[in-house]
């Protein structure tokens, strides 16, 4: 029997040996990768601060004119930097763009209003002077 156990222990000896060299080198890969994300990772993992989509931002610059611009491009990037935080930046990102269509579109509709009724006045005006 102890001739049997004796030649069990050489049989797994070299297979210890593989396990234990295999644990030494994942114990020194884990060391490693622990150095590396907290060498590296820590700068890569901290979210980025939330900023508001700068196109959708130049377009409402572009497209609006008065002289209330500014406060209403304040409130929604207030307002998008609060909903950034309860929300996702994806959805704050989509929520701030719904915005500023929105916003495009209702600040020029006086505009496009005026701008046909002052068409249509012209229209009238003419066809007075084309029928005297």
């Amino acid at each position: 029997m102890k001739f049997a156990s004796s030649l069990l222990e050489e049989a797994l000896q070299p297979l210890v040996f593989a396990i234990s060299l295999v644990l030494g080198v994942m114990t020194g890969v884990s060391a490693i990768m622990t150095a590396l994300f907290k060498e590296l990772g820590a700068k890569r993992l901290q979210p980025r601060p939330l900023k508001a989509p700068q196109v959708a931002k130049g377009l409402f610059l572009l497209l609006t004119h008065f002289k209330d611009q500014d406060a209403v491009l304040g409130d929604i990037e207030e307002c998008f930097v609060t909903i950034g935080k309860q929300h996702n930046r994806v959805f704050a990102r989509t929520w701030y763009w719904s915005q500023i269509t929105q916003s495009i579109v209702m600040l020029n509709t006086a505009r496009i209003l005026q701008l046909s009724a002052l068409i249509a006045l012209g229209e009238k005006i003419r066809s007075l002077i084309t029928k005297g």
